[in-house]
């Protein structure tokens, strides 16, 4: 096994908790999660079954079992307390990390929803908050940590792609498609270094539209926002961008009821509403000045055509067309 050991530094706040469902943390399995998904995104060109065979190879599977060929670590990110008694002894934040409340973010730009004005934060962050009550708020963490990585040599190249893309345009946590949990990786140790945006549109080969987001060969990224001098200042043009287009597609098409990721199946006269993934994912990223731009990128995925679906077709491509702008 090689390692490799990065410095990992929240860019916008990350809402993700550990095995409790509460407790604001950043663990191994997160970071995997992530790493599984991006590699799945780049590798549309594979069949359902190849996908699964080769996944598993790298990371692990149930059916069949397979051990892993990549190992996570995070470190300085949590101490314990010692010396108190068993039910004191919990983690705490290890003093890189910082463990806010949504209340604490402040946000200046206001947005109208429903006929309401809210916070463009809130607007985005729509879950994570409780108008009425402060205290049932979601917390964040924001900071940085070690991440080391170990990895069967043979698959370097499959972790430096998928690494590459988190570190591009992933994101953790809840609301990460909306640019919340933006991360940026900076290599401490290690024999690789991460791909630029251009060598990594390089390894991108996959032209096929799957049934799950994929990356297709010479995607774009759209700029969502100019340079920001701070990240919530970022994340509030992809709220106003983001509510635009959706604006743009209602006063349009007279209708927005499919812009929220919604598919429809037939079922004789009635009409099914399901999910797709979102196709959209933005994020926030920091440049060598220390200042803040937000950017998105699409992903499209394949459905099956008939008249609904078409009018889902034509609110996605109006909405994209205005999310470029």
């Amino acid at each position: 096994m090689k390692t490799i050991t990065f410095e990992c530094e929240t860019i916008t706040p990350m809402f993700l908790s550990g095995a409790d469902g509460k407790t604001p943390e950043l663990r191994p399995p997160s970071i995997k999660g992530a790493l599984r998904f991006w590699w799945r995104a780049m590798n549309g060109h594979l069949s359902l079954s190849d996908l699964k065979k080769k996944e598993s190879e790298i990371f692990g599977g149930t059916n069949p079992a397979t051990r892993s060929n990549v190992i996570i670590r995070i470190e300085n990110h949590r101490e314990t307390q010692k010396n108190l008694n068993v039910k004191e002894n919990k983690p705490v934040p290890h003093k890189n990390y910082q463990i806010k409340s949504f209340e604490t973010i402040k946000s200046t730009k206001n947005v109208q929803s429903n006929g309401r004005q809210i916070s463009a934060i809130k607007y985005i962050g729509y879950g994570l908050y409780d108008f009425n009550d402060n205290s049932k708020n979601k917390r964040f963490i924001e900071g940085k940590c070690d991440l080391i990585i170990n990895y069967n040599p043979i698959f370097e190249t499959e972790i430096k792609n998928c690494l590459s893309a988190l570190n591009l345009f992933g994101c953790l946590g809840s609301k990460a498609r909306n640019g919340f949990g933006s991360i940026s990786l900076k290599k401490l140790i290690g024999s690789f270094d991460l791909l630029n945006i251009e060598e990594f549109k390089n390894e991108i080969t996959n032209t096929q539209i799957r049934e799950y987001p994929t990356l297709q060969k010479d995607f774009n990224i759209f700029k969502i926002s100019e340079i920001k001098n701070t990240a919530i200042e970022a994340l509030e043009e992809i709220a106003e961008k983001y509510l635009n287009a959706k604006n743009k597609v209602k006063t349009t098409l007279n209708d927005n009821k499919y812009i929220a990721s919604d598919k429809i199946k037939d079922e004789g006269k009635n009409l099914n509403f399901e999910r797709y993934p979102k196709r959209y994912f933005f994020f926030v990223r920091k440049d060598t000045e220390g200042k803040y731009i937000a950017n998105a990128i699409y992903m499209p995925v394949k459905i099956q055509i008939n008249s609904e679906n078409q009018k889902y077709i034509k609110q996605n491509d109006t909405f994209q067309n205005e999310i470029k702008k």
